[in-house]
C-alpha cells in the first residue's frame, strides 16, 4: 500500500499537496504583474507622473492660506508668482521628465502651470473653479497613464492609442480629488451633492477629451474642456 493511499494522513496529504500546487500557480502572476509594472513604469515616467500629480495640492494648501472673497491682487499675485517658479524648474528640469522624442514638454508645463493663475484671474471670486479643474487634470491624467500603461489590452475604437481601462480611471481618480476641493473651496458653503453635480460632468467629458486623438496637447484639451464645463455647471447649479 502506497503510503497516504488509506488511513488518517492521505486527506491531509492531498489537501496539502493542492495548497502547494495552488501557490505555485498563483505565482506566475505575481511575477507578470511586478515584472509589467517594472517594464512598463519606467523611473523617467514615474518622476514625471509625481511631478504631474503635485499640483493637485494646490487647493488644500490654498484653504489654510489667508484670502478673502473675492481673492484680493496680491493674493492673486502671489499665486502666479509661485506658479511660474514651479514651471521655470520644472523646464529647467527637462531632461529627468521629458520622454524620449517628446517636443511638448514646454508646452505641457506651461499649460498645466498656467490653468490655475488664469482661471484666478478671471474669476476671484470662485476660486473653485480653478481648484477642481488643476485636481481633474492632475489625478485623472496620471491615473489615466499608469492604468493604460499596465493594463490598457482594450484600445478605444476611435484612438487605438488609449484604452477603456486608461480613462475609466482617468474619471476614477480625478472625480473624488475635485469634487472635494470644489466643495472645499465654495463660498458660501454648499452641500457636497451639489458641489458633485457641478463636477462630476466636467470629469467625464474631461476624459473623453484627453481620449480624443488630436494633436493639442493633453493639458490644454483637459484644461478647457473641464474649465468650460464647470463654468457652466456653476453657473446654472449654484449661481453668480
Amino acid at each position: 500500500m502506497e503510503p497516504g493511499a488509506s488511513g488518517g494522513t492521505g486527506p491531509i496529504a492531498d489537501v496539502a499537496a493542492i495548497a502547494v500546487e495552488n501557490l505555485a500557480l498563483a505565482r506566475p502572476a505575481t511575477a507578470t504583474l511586478a515584472d509589467r509594472i517594472r517594464l512598463q513604469i519606467r523611473p523617467e515616467e514615474l518622476k514625471r507622473r509625481l511631478v504631474h500629480g503635485l499640483p493637485g495640492v494646490f487647493p488644500y494648501v490654498f484653504y489654510f492660506c489667508p484670502q478673502s472673497d473675492p481673492l484680493e491682487t496680491w493674493s492673486l499675485w502671489v499665486v502666479t508668482a509661485t506658479c511660474a517658479a514651479g514651471a521655470i524648474i520644472c523646464l529647467a528640469l527637462r531632461p529627468a521628465f521629458r520622454r524620449d522624442g517628446e517636443r511638448s514638454w514646454a508646452t505641457s508645463v506651461l499649460s498645466f502651470t498656467g490653468i490655475v493663475p488664469v482661471l484666478l484671474w478671471l474669476f476671484p471670486g470662485k476660486s473653485e473653479i480653478a481648484c477642481a479643474v488643476v485636481s481633474i487634470i492632475a489625478f485623472g491624467d496620471s491615473s489615466a497613464t499608469f492604468a493604460g500603461l499596465l493594463f490598457g489590452e482594450r484600445p478605444l475604437p476611435w484612438n487605438p492609442a488609449k484604452s477603456w481601462i486608461g480613462s475609466a480611471a482617468f474619471v476614477a481618480g480625478a472625480l473624488p480629488f475635485s469634487v472635494f476641493a470644489f466643495w472645499l473651496q465654495t463660498r458660501p458653503a454648499i452641500s457636497p451633492a451639489a458641489a458633485f453635480t457641478c463636477v462630476a460632468p466636467a470629469v467625464v467629458l474631461s476624459a473623453i477629451a484627453e481620449s480624443l486623438p488630436v494633436k493639442i496637447n493633453d493639458n490644454i484639451r483637459v484644461g478647457i474642456v473641464a474649465a468650460v464645463a464647470i463654468i457652466v455647471l456653476h453657473s446654472v447649479t449654484i449661481g453668480s
